[in-house]
């Protein structure tokens, strides 16, 4: 007999709350607001999604090394990062790598890292706030004692007092749109408030650190037919503890799980030991988020998995190796190896995952990614993906049976059975693409892109009626993009995309055009339009979307952020037409301490 609880996460947030609260109140004396070096990050990763998913990856890697206070990786990796970028992206690293030598204690390599950026950038917008961060390295050793209780910074060299850091946030937004079909009344899609509320704190004392970060938010719904009021929606809730002395560290909560085969967010621990310079060993242990329902814990399925860590080797390889497995209601979900290796230097760039269920003896993951700088300016790109779709578990049984658990189907089918129900509802999707980055000038840059793609077919069984393949899809697009074209700091992105399948042909054309109109006032507005063809019955379709955003900053701490676009949509039918209007808002503001 098997048996599950279901655990309100509400009953937990109040522990959580009071670890927080306790963390602010320590961090608060020393509090020091690093949201928006953190948040240009963010920027920056959008960007190089799009010509070099590798470093926007290895940029992804290092924010979320300093989150969990990996200070020693950090290093390691925006170093990478710096010495293999140029631009703004070095200029953005180069601080980054003094906060993380600050962070893990390596003071005079900070100092070092700090002059060098003021002497690289000494006109840079951000040089102001590198050179406080510098005076106050500096100059600390020379405060009295007394006065460094209340200051940022307490007695960092000699680790006698703590040293206490918070990041605190807090927005609001209103969200609504409404669309109108021809000849018809028009209706409420959406019309909602989200309160969103992240903070981080910190304190360390010598090889002691602690922390605690709470992220999550808040949706009233204000549509006339929605009758459950608000929905509280926890993202991360952790607290963690680190000794960097013997290379120990722990973190409990919900938590976003990225490597080690862990898929998602999870509610559980993650801890992990330093074995050297090379290796990592970390441990894991939670229960997956359901997603349909996050406020509750999902106790019926369990997971535990062991990794390590291994790297810097051979002038630039690193690698991550694992083992991962998950039951659900006592019977087995999930087990798998599989692993990452990662290669980066100042022309090449190369990533590859694997994960293998050997319990089903099937390839859930295989995915490369690969970049070249065959000359100065000149970036080939390749990326091969091949994914289960959804990954494979024996949860995936439950597709079309009318229940919400697996245990439900426990009477009425056996294990066997569950698990070729869940292989027919798993299809497989594969696509491959490639494309160059050509640095045209000074200004513009090209991409190029094409992707063959296919999605595979399900079986029927079960009750459940099979679903076709899509067969091979082709994508093919070009963008260009051009920076400080009419004015310092502006980015205009054009691109052209076409998609050829069985039945339709796509044509889509956009412009993003982003302008900071100065320190305060930034405008982005938009327009994309979509012609559909059908190849059988001459239907087709006109999509129009033009789309403004506004973002002003009244003071360093707080903005107000608007977006405001309409849509507008034309389908012809055989022996007919039709006409759908509709906008969109959104509307609120942003406030970081």
């Amino acid at each position: 007999m098997s048996y599950s609880v279901r655990i309100k996460s509400d009953q937990i947030l109040s522990i959580c709350l009071f670890v927080g609260v306790s963390v602010f109140y320590t961090a608060v004396l020393g509090q020091v607001n690093d949201d928006v070096l953190f948040g240009s990050s963010d920027n920056l990763i959008t960007i190089l999604k799009k010509s070099d998913p590798i470093l926007a990856d290895l940029l992804d890697a290092a924010n979320r090394a300093m989150l969990d206070k990996n200070y020693s990786r950090a290093v390691q990796l925006f170093t990478k990062i710096r010495d293999a970028s140029s631009g703004e992206v070095r200029r953005h690293v180069q601080e980054l790598l003094g906060v993380a030598r600050e962070y893990n204690g390596q003071l005079a390599h900070a100092i070092a890292e700090y002059q060098q950026y003021l002497e690289d950038y000494p006109e840079a917008e951000d040089a102001k706030r590198v050179k406080q961060r510098l005076t106050a390295l500096i100059t600390a050793p020379e405060i009295p004692k007394e006065k460094l209780r209340t200051g940022r910074r307490q007695s960092a060299e000699d680790g006698s007092e703590w040293e206490r850091r918070s990041n605190f946030s807090f927005s609001q937004f209103y969200y609504r749109a409404e669309t109108t079909v021809e000849q018809e009344e028009t209706r409420l899609i959406r019309s909602d408030l989200i309160s969103r509320l992240d903070f981080f704190g910190s304190a360390r004392k010598g090889d002691l650190d602690f922390g605690t970060r709470i992220t999550g938010s808040y949706r009233n719904d204000y549509r006339p037919e929605d009758t459950e009021g608000g929905e509280f929606l926890p993202d991360i809730m952790t607290v963690d503890g680190r000794h960097t002395g013997v290379g120990l560290y722990a973190q409990l909560g919900r938590q976003s799980g990225v490597r080690g085969g862990v898929l998602g967010r999870f509610d559980g621990i993650n801890a992990s030991y330093d074995m050297g310079s090379v290796v990592t060993l970390n441990t894991v242990y939670g229960y997956p988020v359901d997603i349909t329902d996050r406020t509750m814990i999902n106790t019926d399925q369990e997971f535990y998995g062991l990794n390590f860590d291994i790297g810097t080797l051979w002038g630039g390889w690193d690698f991550n190796a694992f083992y991962i497995t998950q039951e659900n209601a006592g019977i087995s979900d999930r087990e798998a190896v599989g692993g990452e290796a990662l290669y980066f230097d100042t022309t090449k760039s190369l990533f590859t995952l694997v994960d293998y269920d050997i319990g089903y003896d099937d390839l859930n993951i295989f995915q490369l990614i690969g970049n070249w700088t065959v000359v100065d300016g000149t970036v080939f790109n390749l990326v091969v993906d091949y994914r289960n779709s959804p990954i494979l578990t024996t949860t995936n049984a439950i597709q079309g049976q009318g229940v919400e658990e697996l245990e439900e189907l426990f009477g009425l089918s056996t294990e066997a059975e569950l698990r070729q129900l869940a292989r027919d509802r798993t299809v497989a999707s594969q696509s491959v693409t490639a494309g160059i980055t050509q640095q045209l000038n000074v200004n513009w840059q090209f991409i190029g892109e094409v992707t063959v793609a296919e999605y595979g077919e399900t079986v029927a069984s079960g009750g459940v009626e099979a679903v076709a393949g899509t067969g091979k899809e082709y994508f093919y697009s070009t963008q260009f993009i051009a920076s400080s074209l009419f004015y310092d700091n502006d980015a205009l992105i054009l691109g052209l995309r076409y998609r050829d399948n069985s039945n339709t042909d796509t044509y889509t054309m956009d412009g993003n055009w982003r302008i900071d109109v100065n320190r305060k006032l930034r405008l982005n507005p938009r327009l994309r339009i979509d012609y559909r063809e059908y190849t059988e019955g001459g239907d087709s379709r006109w999509l129009a979307r033009p789309f403004i955003e506004v973002d002003y900053r009244v003071k360093k701490w707080i903005k107000f952020e608007m977006d405001l676009g309409y849509e507008w949509l034309d389908e012809t039918f055989a022996n007919s037409s039709e006409n759908t209007t509709g906008y969109f808002l959104s509307v609120g503001y942003r406030a970081q301490f």
